[in-house]
């Protein structure tokens, strides 16, 4: 009995020895985001955007953030561009090596254009949160999903891993 519970606590130990994000590891989410909250009527664009970060600790990575959607409403041509830092902390939530979990905040510049109008751009200071996922398909692609207040409620998309 001993026995086995030594080996099922070495296997446990070796499972969270297997980190889902690393110091030193780079990665580039870019996605399609599913309920724009940056949008005046029919969307003309829907909302893309990328994200790349560099861990510099094994829960901690920082990057930046790039968004754009674009709207029509009333013959008026709506742009939408949120550039900015993000900061992660990566969490091993399920226990699988292929789950890489994590949740952030970020702070950016959010950009505003409008064609055919009297007002044509609004800028301001962005800031929001998000949590996400990604699953590897292998050591260097797999999928992400993100939620939270960026271009879009809800983005997904694909993972490139350096």
């Amino acid at each position: 009995m001993k026995k086995i519970l030594m080996i099922l606590s070495l296997v446990a130990i070796s499972e969270m020895a297997l980190a889902q994000h690393s110091t030193g590891d780079m990665n580039l989410n870019v996605g399609l985001g599913l309920l724009s909250n940056l949008k005046t009527g029919d969307t003309a664009v829907p909302p893309v955007g990328a994200s790349f970060e560099y861990g510099i600790k094994d829960e901690i990575s920082v990057g930046g953030y790039l968004g754009f959607t674009s709207s029509e409403f009333f013959n008026n041509k709506y742009s939408y561009t949120i550039i900015g830092l993000r900061g992660s902390y990566h969490y091993d939530l399920l226990g699988n090596p292929k789950i890489d979990t994590y949740g952030g905040v970020m702070l950016g510049y959010y950009i505003l254009s409008v064609d055919n109008s009297a007002v044509t751009t609004a800028n301001s200071v962005y800031y929001g949160g998000f949590i996400g996922g990604r699953y590897a398909f292998s050591d260097n692609m797999g999928a992400f999903a993100e939620i939270g207040y960026g271009v879009s409620i809800l983005q997904l998309g694909a993972n490139l891993k350096f």
